[in-house]
Parts: structure tokens; C-alpha cells; sequence
């Protein structure tokens, strides 16, 4: 989009938004192009009234269609009298954009001009569904929400249905949730670890060898007296060989 473009646009979209701002009384200090480094927003309007749109597609970088321009514009210029998001102000930028398209500046896509079509009908099936408003010297009321006027007609009669539709609704039921079971095992204390004996092996070469290191046992066989007859016990060798013969 070059810059012949960019001014076509913005003149034409301040053209409209005096129409639509005489219209409904509104002021407003100017109508800008927003600059192109510009990419998370489609518009802005400032408490002093300024209000800055962007032209162009972030992707592309071609011009937006005119119908998002003007959607665009209709919620700046809302933000006029409402400078939040609440349900006052969806209304009044809805009014802004339908006689913006009566006037046949709006002209949207076939998909927008459905969503636009449902949330009209939506509006007028609340003011249909709701029960007449009170009298007080001869102005409705609806009690404590005070006087209708042109900005909150259609909230205040969705209201007065969602209110008498909730009251209709059977209350919910609470989620119950099943008791925890108590536990009934007990708990097992840890049992600390015995210590193991550990096993004393002795090999054969070292059992023969403390054997034979080993000191000989002191004798405890008596001397025999001289002269006594009694004749020595034989050694377990001689005994053997006894046997043999």
C-alpha cells in the first residue's frame, strides 16, 4: 500500500466518522493513520480524543477492507462515552454500527453481516422475552437501576430475562465426593539389619603346616623307679606291627 492509497483511506474514514459523530453528538479531536511499526492493534482512541486506525495488514501489508475499517472506527468512537469493554458499551457500538450500515456506510462481508443479524435478533428475542417495566409518575423504572434512556434499553430488558430465566433454573446440584477410607493396615517400622557372622576357613596347607610348627606337648608319663618290673607301654607304631604279626 503506498502513501496515495494510505491518504484515499483516511480521508474517507474521516469523512464518515464526522456523519456518524453529528449523528449522535459526539467529539472527537482528529482521525489518524496509525503508523506502520504499529502490529498488535487495529486502533486506539486517547482520553483527548484522538483516535489513530491502522490501514494496513500486518502479513501482506495491503490495505484492510473498508468494512474492518469502519468496525474499527464505530469502536473507537464508542469508546467515546464508554472507555471500557463493559455491556453499555457493546450496546452503544452496536447502535454506532447499524446505522452506520442503514446509511450504507457499513457494508460487511456475509459472514459479519450474520454475526451483526444474530446479535440483533438476540436483542430484540430479550426485549421480547422480558416483562413490562413499572411506572413512576408516568417514566418506567426498573427500580433501583433507575430510568430507561437510549443507551441501556436492551441491556436492561436482557437483564430482566436472564434474571427471570436464572429464577426458573433448578439449582445445581453441589459435587459430592466419596470420604477418603480410612487406613487399616498399620504402618511396618523398618527393622534394622543383623550383622552376619563370617565364616572362618582354614585351608589344608596351612592347618599341616601350624601342625607341624606346633610345639610338642609336654610329657606327662611318670619315670619308673629302679628296679621295678613293669615294662614300658609300646608306641602306636609298635603296637601296629604287633598286630601284623
Amino acid at each position: 500500500m503506498d502513501r496515495r492509497e494510505r491518504q484515499h483511506l483516511i480521508e474517507r474514514l474521516r469523512a464518515d466518522a464526522r456523519r456518524i459523530a453529528s449523528h449522535f453528538g459526539l467529539e472527537y479531536k482528529a482521525i489518524e493513520a496509525e503508523s506502520l511499526r504499529v502490529k498488535a492493534r487495529y486502533g486506539v482512541c486517547y482520553e483527548d480524543g484522538l483516535i489513530k486506525i491502522r490501514l494496513h495488514n500486518v502479513r501482506t501489508g495491503r490495505a484492510l477492507k473498508y468494512s474492518s475499517l469502519v468496525d474499527t472506527l464505530c469502536h473507537e468512537l464508542a469508546h467515546l462515552v464508554h472507555f471500557n469493554h463493559g455491556p453499555e458499551f457493546k450496546a452503544y457500538f452496536l447502535e454506532l454500527l447499524g446505522w452506520a450500515r442503514q446509511q450504507g456506510i457499513y457494508q460487511p462481508d456475509l459472514r459479519r453481516a450474520r454475526r451483526f443479524s444474530r446479535q440483533s435478533a438476540l436483542q430484540r428475542l430479550a426485549a421480547q422475552q422480558a416483562p413490562l417495566p413499572e411506572t413512576r409518575n408516568g417514566v418506567p423504572v426498573f427500580g433501583e437501576h433507575g430510568p430507561i434512556n437510549a443507551q441501556n434499553l436492551w441491556e436492561r430488558l436482557a437483564q430482566r430475562a436472564g434474571d427471570a430465566a436464572l429464577a426458573a433454573a433448578p439449582a445445581p446440584r453441589p459435587a459430592s465426593r466419596p470420604a477418603p477410607r480410612p487406613r487399616t493396615t498399620p504402618r511396618r517400622e523398618p527393622v534394622a539389619a543383623r550383622p552376619r557372622p563370617r565364616p572362618q576357613v582354614q585351608f589344608p596347607l596351612f592347618a599341616e603346616r601350624s601342625e607341624a610348627t606346633a610345639t610338642p606337648a609336654p610329657s606327662t608319663s611318670r619315670r619308673r623307679a629302679p628296679g621295678s618290673s613293669a615294662a614300658p607301654s609300646p608306641t602306636p607304631r609298635k603296637q601296629q606291627l604287633a598286630l601284623f604279626e
